[in-house]
């Protein structure tokens, strides 16, 4: 998988916009915003997806306020923030028991590890 890194323009950030989170998730995936948020189930778009859904959950502020399930659901076109939590548990189960899971997820959070230490 071949990674893209992507400095963000604020310096001062310890979170990260939504719009920001997705575009590091795309573009390290190689996918279009629309095809992440469409109601597709081909195989890579969920885990993707769930990616998303935690990296936004932990890392993303609106407003100087951390952004809540139902927000991410609504960025996503998902009816409910019960999509979201459902999203981040599988994230979790799949972090611990699939290697190449792990491998996506990593290699995101690396990215956002290396936009820290750059900013």
């Amino acid at each position: 998988m071949k990674i893209d890194y992507m400095i963000m323009e604020n310096y001062e950030k310890d979170y990260f916009s939504l719009d920001e989170i997705m575009q590091v998730v795309c573009t390290t995936f190689g996918i279009e915003k629309e095809l992440l948020i469409s109601k597709s189930r081909a195989k890579p778009l969920p885990e993707i997806r769930y990616i998303f859904f935690y990296l936004a959950k932990y890392n993303a502020k609106v407003k100087e306020k951390k952004v809540n399930l139902q927000i991410i659901a609504d960025y996503c076109n998902r009816k409910t923030h019960v999509s979201v939590l459902h999203g981040i548990r599988n994230y979790k189960t799949w972090y611990i028991t699939d290697k190449k899971f792990r491998e996506k997820a990593d290699a995101v959070k690396l990215i956002r590890a290396e936009i820290k230490l750059f900013n």
